[in-house]
């Protein structure tokens, strides 16, 4: 039995294809380039990691995580800052790139406050690779 790929669209107009899991391993097994991206996806959907569209959004436009998040849940730095134990100053620090190099990822103890502070999983405000 052939199987055709399903052609659909998702609410807000997205176009969308469901294909076969060998297909996709096929596929999968085509690309070299994207094998990192491809990768991370994989862990982050094992993790059961949801990123909102909107954190995707700013992250891609130059937000740490840290701020995506914090953005997208509506908090200003000082509300972050008191719900996680920390100074303003502390989450501007995290949130800052300089000279185009990445902010500085904060000590362990203070991501699980953020993390917890923004209710996502300490995953989630891991620095995207270059």
């Amino acid at each position: 039995m052939e199987y055709k790929p399903q052609h659909f669209e998702a609410p807000d107009g997205t176009p969308l294809v469901v294909i076969t899991a060998d297909e996709y391993k096929r596929l999968l097994a085509t690309v070299d380039d994207d094998a990192a991206d491809i990768a991370a996806a994989d862990r982050a959907r094992a993790d059961d990691t949801r990123f909102p569209a909107e954190v995707v959004d700013a992250i891609i436009d130059g937000a740490t995580p840290v701020a995506a998040w914090r953005q997208y849940r509506g908090l200003s730095q000082a509300a972050l800052a008191g719900t996680a134990g920390m100074t303003q100053a502390g989450v501007s620090r995290l949130e800052t790139k300089k000279d185009g190099r990445a902010p500085a990822v904060g000590r362990l103890e203070t991501r699980r406050a953020l993390a917890k502070a923004l209710d996502v999983p300490l995953s989630a405000l891991d620095p995207l690779e270059d």
